[in-house]
């Protein structure tokens, strides 16, 4: 999710939610699965913020499930779970877990946060800050092998 993308995300969710009802549906909850997301920059960041804030002002609850470890612990680390969760949504491990939540009368949201903050603490250490304190989820260097002379 980055800036070519995400205002194209936050407005189909909207607008998904707008059709659904327009069809006589109440929408309480929005799931977004995370499977795909291998990045996410500072505008997917805002874009996730404007998006739970817009939710909650309808009175409905963004969910975000189904994120990779490296992806988890970024959203961790810049504050964007803090203010899903204060405009009443969550961070789910996977969309079974999200599925069971929303089921419930009235849901735990406390066993899904741990879940996501203890994946967050045992592999979060993929996560980086560079030196201008921009967050990367890109570890990896690989060097290149030596030119052999004939």
């Amino acid at each position: 999710v980055h800036f070519a993308n995400s205002g194209k995300l936050k407005e189909f969710a909207l607008k998904a939610v707008q059709v659904r009802e327009s069809m006589g549906s109440t929408i309480k909850y929005v799931i977004i699965d995370g499977k795909s997301v291998n990045n996410i920059d500072l505008t997917g960041c805002q874009m996730l913020e404007g998006l739970a804030e817009a939710l909650s002002s309808r009175k409905q609850i963004l969910i975000v499930a189904n994120l990779k470890a490296p992806i988890a612990a970024l959203l961790h680390a810049s504050g964007v779970h803090k203010h899903i969760l204060k405009n009443g949504g969550q961070l789910c491990l996977d969309l079974n877990e999200a599925i069971d939540l929303i089921s419930e009368p009235s849901p735990d949201w406390s066993s899904a946060e741990e879940k996501v903050t203890l994946l967050v603490a045992t592999r979060g250490s993929l996560l980086k800050t560079n030196s201008s304190g921009c967050m990367s989820t890109k570890v990896t260097k690989v060097d290149p092998a030596p030119v052999q002379e004939p």
